[in-house]
Protein backbone atom coordinates (compact mmCIF):
# COMPACT_ATOMS: atom_id res chain seq x y z
CA UNK A 1 0.00 0.00 0.00
CA UNK A 2 1.42 2.93 -1.21
CA UNK A 3 1.22 6.27 1.53
CA UNK A 4 0.58 9.58 0.25
CA UNK A 5 2.45 12.51 1.23
CA UNK A 6 -0.86 14.03 2.92
CA UNK A 7 -1.00 10.70 4.74
CA UNK A 8 2.89 10.81 5.81
CA UNK A 9 2.40 14.02 7.03
CA UNK A 10 -0.99 13.38 8.96
CA UNK A 11 1.19 10.26 10.54
CA UNK A 12 3.90 12.66 11.39
CA UNK A 13 1.56 15.45 13.27
CA UNK A 14 0.11 12.09 15.06
CA UNK A 15 3.35 10.96 16.35
CA UNK A 16 4.30 14.62 17.12
CA UNK A 17 1.73 14.86 19.88
CA UNK A 18 4.06 12.98 22.03
CA UNK A 19 6.25 14.03 24.28
CA UNK A 20 9.17 13.40 26.49
CA UNK A 21 9.75 15.77 29.77
CA UNK A 22 13.38 16.42 31.35
CA UNK A 23 16.38 14.25 30.19
CA UNK A 24 15.65 11.12 32.72
CA UNK A 25 16.37 8.45 29.92
CA UNK A 26 19.36 10.85 28.64
CA UNK A 27 21.37 7.14 28.41
CA UNK A 28 18.80 5.62 26.67
CA UNK A 29 19.50 5.48 22.92
CA UNK A 30 15.90 5.19 22.45
CA UNK A 31 14.35 8.43 20.79
CA UNK A 32 10.58 7.26 19.58
CA UNK A 33 8.52 9.37 20.18
CA UNK A 34 10.46 12.72 19.38
CA UNK A 35 10.67 15.65 21.59
CA UNK A 36 7.43 18.01 20.33
CA UNK A 37 7.18 20.57 23.24
CA UNK A 38 9.56 19.23 26.06
CA UNK A 39 9.47 21.46 28.54
CA UNK A 40 11.97 21.27 31.77
CA UNK A 41 12.26 23.49 34.71
CA UNK A 42 14.84 23.10 37.04
CA UNK A 43 16.65 25.76 39.42
CA UNK A 44 15.15 28.45 38.03
CA UNK A 45 15.87 27.90 34.75
CA UNK A 46 12.96 26.97 32.04
CA UNK A 47 14.25 24.95 28.86
CA UNK A 48 11.91 24.57 26.14
CA UNK A 49 11.62 23.28 22.59
CA UNK A 50 8.69 24.24 19.69
CA UNK A 51 8.33 21.53 17.17
CA UNK A 52 12.24 18.95 16.55
CA UNK A 53 10.40 16.67 13.83
CA UNK A 54 10.38 17.42 10.42
CA UNK A 55 10.00 16.34 6.51
CA UNK A 56 12.12 16.68 3.85
CA UNK A 57 12.11 16.00 0.26
CA UNK A 58 15.55 16.53 -1.56
CA UNK A 59 15.54 19.17 -4.23
CA UNK A 60 12.29 20.75 -3.10
CA UNK A 61 12.72 21.98 0.71
CA UNK A 62 14.75 24.68 1.09
CA UNK A 63 18.34 24.02 2.42
CA UNK A 64 19.70 24.36 5.44
CA UNK A 65 15.45 24.06 6.59
CA UNK A 66 15.03 25.46 9.93
CA UNK A 67 13.39 22.14 11.92
CA UNK A 68 12.80 24.08 15.86
CA UNK A 69 13.97 26.11 18.62
CA UNK A 70 15.40 25.94 22.15
CA UNK A 71 14.49 28.68 24.25
CA UNK A 72 16.48 28.97 27.61
CA UNK A 73 15.06 30.81 30.07
CA UNK A 74 17.18 32.24 33.49
CA UNK A 75 14.67 33.19 36.33
CA UNK A 76 17.42 31.70 38.96
CA UNK A 77 19.00 35.61 39.57
CA UNK A 78 22.08 34.86 38.64
CA UNK A 79 24.14 34.96 35.23
CA UNK A 80 24.34 31.00 33.99
CA UNK A 81 26.27 29.56 30.92
CA UNK A 82 24.42 27.09 29.00
CA UNK A 83 25.99 23.99 25.93
CA UNK A 84 23.77 22.78 23.50
CA UNK A 85 25.84 19.22 22.32
CA UNK A 86 24.49 16.25 20.28
CA UNK A 87 24.71 13.45 21.84
CA UNK A 88 27.22 11.47 19.25
CA UNK A 89 25.58 7.60 19.92
CA UNK A 90 22.95 9.04 18.02
CA UNK A 91 22.95 10.67 14.34
CA UNK A 92 25.06 12.10 12.20
CA UNK A 93 25.27 15.79 12.55
CA UNK A 94 22.76 16.65 9.81
CA UNK A 95 21.02 18.92 12.15
CA UNK A 96 23.00 22.53 13.06
CA UNK A 97 22.61 24.41 16.20
CA UNK A 98 22.70 28.20 15.79
CA UNK A 99 24.59 28.68 18.55
CA UNK A 100 26.18 25.35 20.84
CA UNK A 101 27.23 27.54 23.93
CA UNK A 102 26.87 30.95 25.34
CA UNK A 103 25.76 32.93 28.64
CA UNK A 104 22.68 34.24 29.63
CA UNK A 105 22.23 37.35 31.99
CA UNK A 106 19.55 37.09 35.16
CA UNK A 107 16.41 37.39 33.82
CA UNK A 108 17.01 36.54 30.34
CA UNK A 109 16.58 33.93 27.90
CA UNK A 110 18.42 32.18 24.45
CA UNK A 111 16.94 31.26 21.61
CA UNK A 112 18.84 28.93 20.12
CA UNK A 113 17.76 27.67 16.18
CA UNK A 114 17.80 24.10 14.85
CA UNK A 115 18.51 23.40 11.27
CA UNK A 116 18.97 19.94 8.98
CA UNK A 117 21.83 21.01 7.18
CA UNK A 118 21.15 18.53 4.20
CA UNK A 119 23.94 16.50 4.47
CA UNK A 120 22.07 13.38 4.28
CA UNK A 121 19.41 12.29 2.33
CA UNK A 122 18.16 9.30 4.70
CA UNK A 123 15.64 9.77 7.42
CA UNK A 124 17.34 11.52 10.80
CA UNK A 125 17.55 10.67 14.03
CA UNK A 126 19.47 12.78 16.52
CA UNK A 127 19.56 13.85 21.15
CA UNK A 128 20.76 17.18 21.47
CA UNK A 129 21.54 17.30 25.04
CA UNK A 130 21.23 20.81 27.04
CA UNK A 131 23.18 22.08 29.93
CA UNK A 132 23.04 24.78 32.19
CA UNK A 133 25.60 26.23 34.32
CA UNK A 134 25.89 28.49 37.12
CA UNK A 135 28.78 30.94 38.03
CA UNK A 136 30.87 28.31 39.93
CA UNK A 137 30.67 26.04 36.92
CA UNK A 138 27.94 23.70 38.88
CA UNK A 139 25.68 21.90 36.01
CA UNK A 140 22.12 22.99 37.91
CA UNK A 141 19.82 22.41 34.33
CA UNK A 142 19.92 19.99 31.73
CA UNK A 143 17.58 18.33 29.06
CA UNK A 144 17.79 16.18 26.32
CA UNK A 145 16.03 16.81 23.21
CA UNK A 146 15.07 14.15 20.54
CA UNK A 147 15.11 15.10 16.78
CA UNK A 148 13.66 12.90 14.03
CA UNK A 149 13.00 13.85 10.76
CA UNK A 150 11.69 12.12 7.17
CA UNK A 151 13.78 12.77 3.98
CA UNK A 152 13.09 11.32 1.05
CA UNK A 153 13.56 12.09 -2.47
CA UNK A 154 10.87 11.71 -5.46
Amino acid sequence: MKLSKNSLLATAMFAMSFALAGCPEEDSLDITPPTLANNTSQNGIDITTDKVEFAHEVGKTECPQRIGIIKIVNKSGKKVRFTIERDDRIGTGAVTPSSTSGDIASNADANVELAFNCSQTEDVSERWVVRVFDEQNQQIAHSAINLKGEVWMN
